[in-house]
């Protein structure tokens, strides 16, 4: 194995790590009772959109599939929280219950 190789696998464990990371900020915005006040939705969005480019890079640029799971991992962890904190916002806002998220 050479370190091309070894790089690589990193990459794949610590992409891995990076997406499974997500988990907790999701279980946090899940029991925010204040409308998830505390999220930053353009620091969000921004990563959602940076995402979505480097997902696409990945797909169309590189042509690297492991780049692409990765980063379409990512994608798709950006969009849960801020979907959910979008979600908890507005539902905050019109006062309906925090549990119905």
């Amino acid at each position: 194995m050479n370190a091309i190789d070894v790089l690589r696998s990193l990459y794949a464990v610590s992409g891995s790590a990076l997406v499974l990371a997500y988990v907790p900020q999701f279980v946090t915005v899940w029991k925010c009772r204040d409308g998830a006040r505390g999220v930053s939705l353009v620091t969000w969005g921004a990563w959602c959109a940076a995402a979505v480019v480097s997902f696409l890079y990945a797909c169309c640029v590189v042509q690297d599939r492991s780049y692409g799971m990765v980063t379409g991992g990512s994608a798709i962890g950006c969009f849960a929280v801020t979907g959910l904190a979008t979600l908890k916002r507005v539902r905050h806002r019109r006062g309906m219950p925090a549990s119905a998220a």
